[in-house]
């Protein structure tokens, strides 16, 4: 029974209302290992990671966390998507897996057969939080959500929200000037009228 619910639920297509994948390019541009997928993953914020391409220690400090559902949950994600059990967290099987990686960006269609056909996802909602105006990214599987944190921190200009965004920035950007409450707040009315016009679906604050 349990194979047959299995099957059912892999036939099903799914939109993803939340996303924090940097576009291929970027990801591609740093190269990734191991480092960097326990680096974008929850495994970091209950562990140190040390520096890139230190094996040894990052195996030391993998085990102390080893019971963890983040590392777990990364253990299993790996096996699948990539044909490498780290679930030893040996410096050996971490290099096979930083090996596999590599070679697996080396496509640049890597990530679309990951969120298609691997995760059957018909599209994304992204939250590019390090880059709330993007421009460059897959839009056939990815829609925009307008971080806006950013917006509550326009009573000084030199405050930034915890992204390091800053309304000033953006208003710059598009060539908008802001020297009152009021164009201020019209500057925000702007922004909601050319996010809508670029395509984004929603807002979101975290």
């Amino acid at each position: 029974m349990l194979a047959k619910i299995w099957e059912e639920v892999n036939r099903i297509w799914v939109i993803d209302t939340h996303e924090h994948i940097y576009p291929y390019h970027v990801i591609a541009e740093r190269e990734p290992t191991i480092f960097e997928i326990l680096e974008g993953s929850y495994v970091s914020w209950i562990v140190e990671l040390p520096r890139k391409g230190d094996y040894r220690a990052l195996a030391e400090r993998l085990r102390r966390v080893r019971g963890s559902a983040f590392l777990r949950s990364c253990i299993e994600a790996l096996k699948d998507l990539y044909g490498v059990d780290i679930s030893d967290l040996s410096e050996e099987s971490l290099r096979l897996a930083s090996q596999a990686i590599s070679e697996a960006y080396s496509d640049k269609g890597w990530q679309r057969e990951v969120l298609r056909r691997r995760a059957r996802i018909v599209r994304c909602v992204l939250d590019p939080y390090w880059d709330p105006w993007i421009e460059d990214y897959d839009e056939e599987c990815f829609a925009l959500a307008l971080r806006i944190n950013m917006f509550l921190f326009g009573y000084n200009r030199r405050a930034r929200d915890h992204n390091g965004n800053s309304p000033y920035d953006l208003a710059e950007k598009l060539g908008f000037q802001v020297e009152s409450f009021d164009d201020y707040l019209g500057f925000i009315d702007r922004v909601l009228e050319l996010a809508k016009g670029r395509g984004y679906v929603c807002l979101k604050s975290a």
